[in-house]
């Protein structure tokens, strides 16, 4: 799975770098790879506290729709394994946040 990411297993417990896409709904905060949407089985959790205030004050989620966010993003942080096990893997002590909407970048942190 980490293969669609462009990541090796190997890099488990390191700090990596994700060009991937931001799933926001109201059930669960997630990385896909850059060519699946929310429907993707190859998830990455992503621990990030307060995320999703931060980027409504920056960018502003989707209205209208039960995803707030579905962006491209690049986010570096320590891979490690999951919390569920249908989502074996995640990502935290994120270091870099770039958010990509509409040929605009927008640094989150």
């Amino acid at each position: 799975m980490l293969n669609k990411f462009n990541i090796d297993i190997d890099r488990l417990g390191m700090q990596v770098t994700l060009y991937a896409v931001l799933v926001i709904t109201n059930t669960e905060c997630v990385l896909v790879p850059k060519n699946e949407d929310k429907t993707s089985s190859n998830k990455i959790e992503i621990f990030f506290p307060n995320l999703e205030c931060l980027l409504d004050e920056v960018v502003g989620g989707w209205v209208g729709s039960d995803i707030y966010y579905m962006d491209e993003v690049v986010v570096t942080g320590f891979l490690d394994k999951g919390t569920r096990i249908n989502i074996p893997f995640s990502i935290s002590q994120i270091s870099n946040f770039i958010l990509k909407r509409d040929g605009d970048e927008y640094k989150i942190l």
